[in-house]
């Protein structure tokens, strides 16, 4: 819960940070957000999918459990949106970027007939936790996952050989927060000829994700008494999108005189912009990315009447680093 609502919170200081910038600036922002963001969901959206054995055995087999996670955008893509947002990235993201959180509580049964099982997954962010949340760091925050997954024992556990599993999933997820700021900021826009200058009072900083991602992975693992190690690699592929914002009573100046917001959505159209405004509520501007990822990840599991397994997870490509520790039970 510590890690979560670090995240949050880091997130809304993100938002606020980028007042006193350009309409462009927090536009870009947002972009590299979202280009972050989809390697890291690469690895949240498997969490409560991965478990150490290769199946929990034929029907009617079954296992429950509860996991909890974060994952790390990586440096660099951290240092792409401090310095986006005009801000020296601080030493605490430096290693590994900004934390982004997962929970997932699974149901997996065997599959008769066939050394494979199916599983469901989803999990939203209790109330008394959004509530700790809005009380402690001034967020308000939702969070919300789903998804199904087929695992297939390809080669069967012997004595010196280990157990091969292939794994697809299909996973959807999104979150939400939403920053309450006291104080008011401006941002900049011209286009060439007038210069604008939005004042924003009292911002309500918005920033949210959502994917859809489907998930294939080859994974080893071998019992050696109450352990169980594994290793394993994916390819998630799919749609993730970003939202950020604000949402405050909002006035627009052209050149120092005041001007309806409308004169501002004119000049970003007739600029070949993306109008990101809504009345007099604020803006939001989205980004997407469809790029695939490699994951790796290994783990252990302690087997015994409760299993508890610790994962970890690294994307290659943009440094994606996270974790996993899973609780659960299978008879």
């Amino acid at each position: 819960m510590k890690r979560l609502a670090i995240a949050f919170a880091l997130a809304g200081l993100l938002g606020l940070s980028a007042f006193g910038q350009t309409l462009d600036q927090f536009k870009t922002a947002v972009s590299d957000f979202a280009n972050a963001m989809a390697g890291t969901i690469a690895l949240t959206s498997s969490t409560g999918s991965i478990w150490s054995d290769s199946t929990v055995g034929s029907f009617p087999n079954f296992g429950v459990g509860l996991s909890v996670g974060t994952a790390f955008t990586g440096s660099d893509a951290a240092d792409k949106i401090f310095t986006a947002l005009g801000q020296a990235t601080p030493d605490a993201f430096k290693a590994r970027g900004i934390p982004i959180p997962a929970m997932a509580a699974t149901f997996k049964i065997g599959l008769p007939f066939i050394p494979a099982d199916i599983g469901i997954k989803g999990m939203i962010i209790p109330q008394g936790v959004a509530d700790s949340l809005k009380n402690l760091y001034n967020v308000s925050a939702q969070y919300s996952s789903i998804g199904a997954e087929f695992r297939y024992n390809v080669v069967k556990e012997r004595f010196w050989v280990p157990a091969v599993t292939l794994g697809a999933g299909l996973n959807y997820q999104s979150g939400t927060l939403v920053y309450q700021s006291s104080s008011s900021t401006s941002l900049s826009y011209t286009d060439g000829t007038n210069n604008y200058v939005v004042d924003v009072s009292s911002p309500a900083v918005k920033l949210g994700w959502s994917s859809m991602t489907f998930d294939t992975n080859v994974q080893v693992s071998k019992n050696i008494l109450i352990f169980t190690p594994y290793a394993g690699f994916g390819l998630t592929f799919g749609k993730s999108t970003v939202d950020g914002g604000v949402d405050s009573s909002v006035s627009v100046t052209e050149n120092g005189t005041p001007v309806p917001i409308q004169t501002l959505e004119d000049a970003l159209i007739a600029a070949g912009q993306t109008d990101p405004f809504s009345g007099q509520t604020g803006f939001m501007y989205t980004a997407t990315s469809t790029t695939p990822y490699v994951r790796l990840y290994g783990g252990v599991s302690l087997n015994i009447l409760l299993v508890l397994d610790l994962q970890v997870m690294y994307v290659p490509a943009t440094k994606a680093l996270g974790g996993a520790l899973t609780a659960r039970i299978q008879l």
